[in-house]
């Protein structure tokens, strides 16, 4: 037994000396240069820096340099954290993206951060992910170039946020940076709006009327805002809507009667609802009763004005424009929809009446005179026109020069 086991240990030598002499280089063959410890590290620039090893907080992956980003590409970043606190996000985005962190005195940096990104994203796609945990968590950011203020989200509002005019959602981004809009509204009272839109935004926005530029001012997250401009638009576009431009074609009714009829059927109370009352305007009257803020009244001129052109508003969406054009026998009519129903009702049945159309119709007259014809008829048919004196009209008339022609010839 011993001599078998002696023998299988020196088969196994002699394998192995064969297998050393085959892999060994032959002796006239140049020798490889000595590896040096740069060249036996891995040829890899997602190892993370020996800070990220030390803290579980750090971000998972960065790049060779912090200050170049990931990939080497100084415009991104890696943003994967997970129950980071908000301190650790702020200290990388200052190392990586190179931001200036001013946190305003007073403010708390609390909070967790969870964010996951397997692909690095840019500085200004960074800059909104840190927007989105700061809201989380009650604070904002304030971007002014590199430097980003750290501030509390109600202080936010009145800190210097970027201003716009915009009345297009689409052009609002979704995002969660603190701003100001501007909103202008074309047809419904701004006032009344805002009371409407009211219960449907949240707490945390700041919405404010516009009379005088009947414009809507909103601060708050850019994604709010953007729902809020969502409704103003489609409350307005509504209002739009309900005004309609429409044409007459006629077949017997004159154009220019039918515009004054419509006229006068649908009063502009836009242009004369001020004048009709003396109480109303800012004569001796008007300054009594609220007009010009005198000795009655004048503590409710704000509610009154608000009032007034909300009154205007109604009265301008109830009115009825009518304008004939001879040329194509026809009127072109601009009111409401409600309205528009009832004002084709009138215009057909007018028009599809016959009755009182002007014709103009030859007679011949063999044996009278057509100008005694003339006075009888219109004797007869003008009753508002003064009787003429029938004698007078024969004397002037074609058949009687005639015969007196004739008679003076004799």
């Amino acid at each position: 037994m011993k001599t078998t086991s002696q023998w299988f240990c020196a088969t196994l030598a002699s394998a192995a000396l064969a297998v050393q002499a085959a892999d060994a280089p032959p002796k006239d063959s140049p020798q490889p240069a000595p590896q040096t410890a740069e060249a036996k590290a891995p040829a890899t620039d997602a190892a993370p820096p020996a800070a990220a090893k030390a803290n579980d907080n750090a971000p998972a992956a960065t790049g060779t340099n912090a200050n170049n980003g990931a990939n080497g590409n100084a415009d991104e970043v890696r943003m994967n954290f997970q129950d980071a606190s908000l301190e650790t996000v702020l200290k990388y985005l200052s190392e990586a993206a190179g931001f200036i962190i001013n946190v305003k005195p007073g403010t708390s940096i609390r909070g967790k951060v969870n964010i996951f990104s397997s692909q690095p994203v840019s500085k200004a796609e960074a800059v909104d992910l840190l927007d989105t945990a700061l809201i989380q968590n009650g604070l904002a950011a304030i971007q002014n170039g590199r430097m980003i203020t750290i501030v509390n989200r109600d202080e936010a509002k009145t800190q210097h946020v970027p201003v716009f005019k915009e009345a297009d959602p689409e052009k609002i981004p979704q995002t969660d940076r603190i701003a100001t809009y501007i909103i202008p509204v074309r047809f419904v009272e701004v006032g009344q709006l805002i009371k409407d839109i009211q219960p449907l935004v949240s707490m945390q926005t700041s919405m404010s009327a516009n009379e005088s530029g009947n414009s809507v001012i909103v601060t708050d997250t850019q994604a709010n805002i953007r729902r809020v401009a969502e409704v103003i638009k489609y409350i307005d576009s509504g209002a739009e809507d309900f005004t309609e431009v429409r044409r007459f074609a006629l077949t017997h009714a004159d154009p220019n009667t039918m515009a004054d009829l419509l006229t006068n059927l649908f009063p502009d109370d836009s242009k004369t609802g001020n004048a009709q009352s003396p109480f109303q305007g800012g004569g001796r009257f008007g300054r009594f009763f609220g007009g010009g803020g005198g000795a009655f009244g004048g503590g409710n001129q704000g509610a009154n004005n608000s009032a007034n052109s909300q009154n205007q508003r109604i009265k301008k969406r109830n009115r009825v424009i009518a304008v004939a054009d001879e040329r194509t026998t026809s009127v072109i009519v601009s009111a409401s929809r409600d309205l528009m129903d009832e004002i084709k009702e009138v215009v057909e049945g007018l028009d599809d009446d016959p009755k009182g159309v002007a014709l103009v119709q030859a007679f011949g007259i063999q044996n009278a005179d057509p100008d005694q014809v003339k006075a009888v008829l219109t004797d007869i048919f003008n009753k508002n026109r003064q009787t003429q004196n029938r004698n007078n009209s024969t004397s002037s008339g074609a058949l009687s020069q005639r015969l007196t022609s004739q008679t003076q010839q004799k």
